[in-house]
This record gives C-alpha cells, structure tokens and sequence, in this order.
C-alpha cells in the first residue's frame, strides 16, 4: 500500500484484466469504475456470490459470477458455464483440480471418463468445456453446490 496515495498493488492475471476491460461500459472511466460497478451490481443481487438457485416458476438455474447472469436448464449446464468463465479469468485456477474430487468421481476430469468411473456407459454425458476440462452433467444439486 502506498500510503500517500491510499492505493494498494494487487497483482491480478493477465486474462483477469483483459476480462475486467471487456466489461467496461462507456462511464467507466477505469478498472476501478468496472470493479466498483460490479461489486454494487452484486450487492445489489438476492445472492450475490457465485451460486445456484431456482428461478422464480421458470424450472431453470441462475448463475452469477462477478455480477454477469446466465439462466441454465441444468446443472450441469451451471457447472460447466462457472467452468468456462472461471477457466477464462485465470487458466491456473484448476491446476489442483485432482483436489476436487468427490467420493468416487472427479469434478473436473481431464478425460470424459473420469467423471463416471463406475459408469463406463455415461462418459458420453460428460461435457468438454472450452478451457480443456470434463464435468460432469448427471450431478445432484448438493454435487453442484460442493464443484462450485
């Protein structure tokens, strides 16, 4: 921290800034502006940390990470969106994925087998996200709430 100015360095990835720049709006005069907005917009929200809940009589899931939405049909659709966006922001966020397996299965998987080891027959449920890792798309929403 600089104590003249009250500024703190935060070293941020790469990716997580180009993120942060492609979230500008044309007010935001700075990064500072775009986090600010965002962490407001998600204040602001029922829920505001990365979550999955029922939509009001829709059926369908919302996820929101760093105050963008999506509606999903599934959760597996939920978990390999937070995947996609999280992967996005920084590649390095899954380097420890083996840690994140559950009782018998992986969460994130390198392979489309992995998430189904006892299940041979459902790897073709499995979904390749864009950042290389396989989820699986058969969970409960407790295996959902425990991935994310």
């Amino acid at each position: 921290m600089n104590p003249s100015s009250g500024h703190v360095l935060v070293p941020l990835h790469p990716a997580t800034v180009v993120r942060l720049y492609g979230l500008m709006q044309p007010h935001d005069r700075s990064l500072e502006d775009v986090i600010r907005r965002l962490m407001e917009k998600s204040a602001e929200a029922k829920k505001p940390a990365t979550a999955t809940s029922r939509a009001a009589g829709t059926g369908r899931y919302r996820l929101t990470i760093l105050g963008e939405s999506w509606t999903l049909a599934t959760l597996g659709e939920v978990v390999a969106t937070a995947v996609d966006v999280l992967g996005t922001l920084d590649r390095r966020l899954f380097d420890r994925a083996d840690e994140l397996a559950g009782n018998d299965r992986h969460y994130l998987a390198r392979t489309p087998e992995e998430p189904y080891p006892r299940s041979p027959n459902l790897a073709k449920r499995a979904r390749r996200c864009r950042c290389g890792w396989w989820v699986p798309t058969n969970i409960s929403r407790r295996d959902a709430c425990r991935m994310l």
